[in-house]
């Protein structure tokens, strides 16, 4: 007894919707990164790294003629400029 598998011809047009789907999924994952990488362009100083590259720095409590910028990312800390 003899078992004969037949597939089913795949069209050209399966071929390109499945090929449309995966540039889909591309460029929406393409989107999603953009859209992610925008909250990093916000102006908040919450880390020391951040806090220099503002021109402040790192300390317990602001002088009288310094301005509070931020956080430094550890407890008590404060950004000065």
């Amino acid at each position: 007894m003899a078992v004969h598998f037949t597939s089913s011809p795949v069209s050209a047009s399966e071929v390109h919707q499945a090929s449309a789907m995966r540039i889909l999924h591309f460029l929406f994952s393409i989107l999603l990164i953009f859209l992610l990488t925008l909250a990093g362009f916000s102006n908040a100083v919450n880390n020391p790294v951040s806090c220099y590259k503002s021109g402040g720095a790192c300390t317990l409590k602001c002088g009288t003629h310094q301005k509070n910028i931020g956080t430094c990312g550890f407890p008590f800390t404060k950004c000065c400029k």
